[in-house]
């Protein structure tokens, strides 16, 4: 559930990071930049989204929806029965089925083979090298879209393709297929963006007194 977690939070993280990919194919440079200066411009960003899981090796396909909102490296991602929490130190995953909270340290998430244990860890995997290609122009809900493949030269990473398309008329993302290296496909689209609305800290703050009878896992040392 973790890794599927922060599978969903690359889309949102990949927006804020896009300059410092490798630069090699001029056409999709310029939308990758577009997009990112776009995005960086926002104080604040919440997206609605879908997601569809392929499991080839299984044969199985789940779908489900979910929100995450986002400031700074602070976000908050809602999918499932699972909330989770990053205030910027730690992070708190509260499972609203069972009304419990386990606490922990963004450190104590890293895994060097699972680059999507945490967002911060993401974050750095797209500072480093990819290599990127224009795929051309497709016609997706009667608007044309870019189609550009990403794909690392990392190759630890758990994906070996990541295939975003961007709204030509707006430069705002409107999907992104992730295909793992175990023959899973994430296919995120993105239903609705709301952007520089009025946060607080709270909102990325799990406060246990708001939920009286919660149990608590600190496994922060």
């Amino acid at each position: 559930m973790r890794k599927l977690l922060k599978t969903i939070l690359i889309p949102a993280t990949l927006l804020t990071v896009l300059p410092a990919l490798a630069q090699q194919d001029p056409h999709a440079e310029r939308i990758l930049k577009r997009l990112s200066e776009k995005t960086e411009s926002y104080s604040s960003l919440k997206m609605d989204f879908t997601v569809k899981v392929e499991d080839k090796q299984r044969g199985t396909t789940d779908k489900f929806g979910g929100t995450v909102l986002i400031k700074g490296e602070k976000y908050r991602l809602d999918v499932f029965d699972t909330k989770t929490y990053f205030d910027g130190e730690a992070v708190y995953t509260y499972l609203t089925d069972v009304d419990e909270v386990m606490i922990s340290d963004p450190e104590e998430e890293e895994d060097e083979t699972d680059m999507f244990s945490n967002p911060a860890k993401i974050l750095r995997v797209y500072e480093e090298n990819f290599k990127y290609r224009m795929r051309g122009e497709v016609n997706l809900n009667g608007k044309t879209h870019y189609e550009i493949d990403l794909h690392p030269e990392e190759r630890e990473v758990e994906f070996h393709t990541i295939k975003l398309f961007i709204d030509k008329e707006d430069t705002v993302l409107h999907k992104a297929v992730i295909s793992g290296k175990d023959g899973s496909v994430y296919t995120i689209e993105i239903q609705n963006i709301e952007t520089n609305m009025e946060v607080s800290k709270e909102d990325f703050t799990f406060d246990p007194e708001e939920h009286p009878g919660v149990e608590v896992i600190d496994m922060r040392w």
